[in-house]
């Protein structure tokens, strides 16, 4: 889209139609921009391993590694990215609740497939921007 707004601005006469097509194409090419950014940086830096068969989660930050048990957790929220039709952007992620009200946030930039105990029913939402305000609470 920003090649589109620059063949519109550089290969014909700018009049206020031509303006508001790259004005437009500008904002909707930069938006997938900055929420690549966005999970990004919530991405680096933590590590999240889960353990099925010791029953456990581990969390590694900067600060050190924390350790959660797998039978604490209480629910998955799955937040995906709602379509645009053609302009379709893949931004989700899922965040997983514990009994004593702890969570961790984990993205499509961390895995390829979120993991979901048999026992637990995953709640998906859809939103526009699914922007993530703050990653872990532990």
């Amino acid at each position: 889209m920003i090649g589109a707004a620059l063949y519109l601005f550089l290969c014909f006469e700018i009049d206020s139609t031509r303006i508001v097509l790259i004005t437009t194409f500008c904002l909707l090419s930069i938006m997938p921009l900055f929420m690549t950014l966005h999970y990004f940086v919530i991405s680096k830096n933590i590590i999240i391993e889960i353990f099925t068969d010791k029953n456990k989660i581990e969390v590694i930050l900067n600060e050190g590694k924390i350790i959660l048990k797998l039978e604490d957790l209480m629910s998955i929220q799955i937040y995906e990215h709602k379509g645009l039709g053609l302009y379709e952007f893949y931004f989700n992620y899922a965040k997983y609740n514990f009994k004593n009200g702890k969570y961790f946030i984990v993205t499509n930039f961390m895995t390829d497939e979120y993991f979901v105990p048999t026992v637990i029913k995953p709640e998906i939402k859809k939103e526009f921007l699914p922007i993530i305000w703050k990653r872990i609470n532990l």
